[in-house]
């Protein structure tokens, strides 16, 4: 029975580390990625609880700009997106 375990630990202690080997290779270029990242928030911003989508919006908004600041993302600015979702108790759930 302690053969097979030590055989499963081994497989397995190899099959981790063949992934690593492969995964530090598998990095994608910088040229195929889109001139910015697309980022999209998707809040309340109209309705009762437009306040707690103005402050996720807003918190958004900060982070992005500091990051777009710092330099972006391996070189790539961040561009985000704002969507309502009109959020409202007098509206039927769709």
């Amino acid at each position: 029975m302690s053969y097979v375990s030590l055989k499963t630990s081994v497989t397995a202690v190899t099959a981790i580390w063949l992934s690593v080997a492969v995964a530090a290779d598998a990095k994608a270029d910088a040229a195929s990625c889109p001139s910015s990242i697309p980022f999209g928030l998707t809040t309340a911003l109209t309705g009762n609880l437009a306040l707690l989508g103005t402050q996720a919006r807003n918190g958004a908004e900060l982070a992005v700009d500091e990051i777009n600041a710092g330099g972006g993302i391996a070189g790539k600015k961040i561009a985000l997106t704002t969507e309502d979702t009109g959020a409202s108790s007098t509206e039927p759930m769709r």
